[in-house]
């Protein structure tokens, strides 16, 4: 008996038909997948704090971002470094985590702990007044530009400006840059105590060490040292400090450090050992003594002298 393989075209009424009713079913699943989230309770989102959240949904609290930064990250400690962090929750907690998230909890503790840099200088003007309020004396100098953005610090506290007049009268200036993530330069003038400790007399936090920053800085710190021919000023000579003192503190003396000097000396004068009596004249104590050093000196190289 023949088999009967003949395939018809179905008809587009029955097509038409079939999609209906599919649609009809899709449909009705949706409204049934609706209903039950709408019944089904979820959990409250965590809130989110520079990406950690502040706690799990069991209500327990992150470990990374709380456990390892208050007591670790608080006033002057430098925190855990993220090999440290690493090794803690491991023997903590029995859980390996990559290096990136261990110094992605460091950086979210350290701000947790003490703010964001763009905290710290939105506050400056309210830290400045409290500085003052807390320290009767203290100058403080706060220069915004244009665009009332930051521009120059200076704060010289009450105890350290009236204690100068305690010491002898040398002030060393200098400048180092800032490792933060806005950068910048520190400015500070030191004098030195009865027992040879670094005295801090005036700090400013600046753009560079250029002209105008030098200039500002050593304006400020007129307003609480004055100009004086009993004065005198160590630095590693730079041209940007030369020009503010020239123009600012032209009765006072400038020198420079012994320290910046002799490390011209072995640049300029190369294989030659002249170190030794440069070093023994600059700790002269006497005028005699000192002259009779820089003799040798002007014979040994007079271009050194």
């Amino acid at each position: 008996m023949s088999q009967d393989y003949s395939y018809s075209q179905p008809s587009s009424s029955d097509l038409a038909d079939k999609y209906s009713e599919d649609t009809a079913d899709r449909e009705l699943e949706a409204l049934i997948c609706m209903d039950e989230a709408e019944s089904r309770q979820y959990p409250p989102q965590p809130e989110v704090v520079h990406g950690f959240p502040k706690e799990c949904y069991c209500g327990a609290q992150p470990i990374l971002s709380n456990c390892y930064n208050r007591s670790h990250f608080a006033e002057k400690k430098a925190g855990l470094k993220p090999k440290q962090i690493i090794e803690r929750v491991r023997l903590d907690h029995g859980v390996h985590i990559q290096y990136k998230k261990a110094w992605r909890a460091k950086e979210a503790a350290q701000i947790l702990v003490r703010g964001t840099p763009e905290d710290s200088y939105h506050n400056i003007a309210k830290w400045l007044f409290m500085a003052k309020e807390r320290n009767p004396g203290s100058v403080v100098y706060l220069e915004m530009d244009s665009g009332t953005k930051f521009k120059y610090v200076f704060i010289a506290f009450g105890p350290s400006i009236r204690g100068f007049d305690l010491l002898r009268r040398v002030i060393a200036v200098d400048g180092t840059f800032l490792k933060g993530k806005f950068k910048g330069t520190l400015l500070v003038a030191t004098a030195q105590d009865g027992d040879h400790h670094l005295y801090p007399i005036g700090f400013a936090i600046v753009d560079s060490e250029n002209d105008k920053s030098w200039n500002w800085f050593f304006r400020c710190l007129r307003t609480i040292i004055p100009d004086a021919p009993d004065l005198v000023f160590v630095s590693d000579r730079a041209s940007s400090i030369a020009k503010a003192l020239t123009e600012l503190y032209p009765a006072s003396h400038h020198r420079i450090c012994k320290y910046h000097l002799g490390n011209n000396i072995k640049v300029s004068f190369k294989g030659q050992s002249y170190l030794p009596l440069v070093e023994s004249a600059a700790i002269a104590y006497t005028r005699e003594e000192f002259a009779k050093i820089f003799i040798q000196i002007q014979d040994a190289n007079p271009k050194l002298a």
